[in-house]
């Protein structure tokens, strides 16, 4: 996985944001600086932090996100085809 969908996914900031942290060398993977946003991770093993904040993984994060996606997407749909 790439470090900036892991830190979206994990509600640290848009993809943008993400990516401007990652330039600002603010976000570090087993101790090391990250400088590209498209540089892969294992979330399971590796070690992330953000701003010396420790970032843990959790699919629960994402799971409600993504159902949240949807339920949206299907409110805006019935609003839409009401018109």
């Amino acid at each position: 996985m790439r470090i900036d969908k892991f830190l979206v996914s994990q509600n640290v900031g848009t993809r943008k944001e993400v990516q401007k942290l990652v330039r600002s060398k603010l976000v570090e993977v087993n101790g090391a600086l990250v400088t590209k946003p498209d540089q892969k991770i294992d979330p399971d093993k590796d070690k992330i932090a953000v701003k010396g904040e420790k970032i843990e993984y959790s699919q629960i994060v994402r799971r409600k996100l993504n159902r949240l996606k949807a339920r949206l997407a299907k409110d805006f749909g019935a609003e839409v085809s009401k018109s």
